[in-house]
């Protein structure tokens, strides 16, 4: 199973922590969890209380994936620009 979980900030997701954390211990024996991964820029105490929950439900990690921007198109061409060649 996944499960996603979208917060507008960081601070939204230090809320989340904050409120639902203690309440992880509760359904420990029905779940394994094997990773969590984070898209954005979560704040070290959330990547710390993320650690926690991981070590209390399973095995595994939890990787940030950092922002980043832009793209690269090559061998693309319409009638605006000119072939690459």
């Amino acid at each position: 199973m996944t499960v996603v979980h979208v917060h507008a900030d960081r601070a939204s997701l230090d809320h989340h922590m904050e409120v639902a954390g203690p309440r992880f211990a509760a359904f420990a024996d029905l779940v394994r969890l094997s990773s969590i991964h984070i898209y954005g820029d979560p704040s070290e105490k959330a990547v710390g209380q993320l650690r926690d929950k991981v070590r209390l439900l399973g095995t595994g990690d939890v990787v940030a994936h950092r922002p980043h921007a832009g793209f690269a198109r090559f061998g693309v061409s319409d009638s605006r620009t000119p072939a690459l060649g």
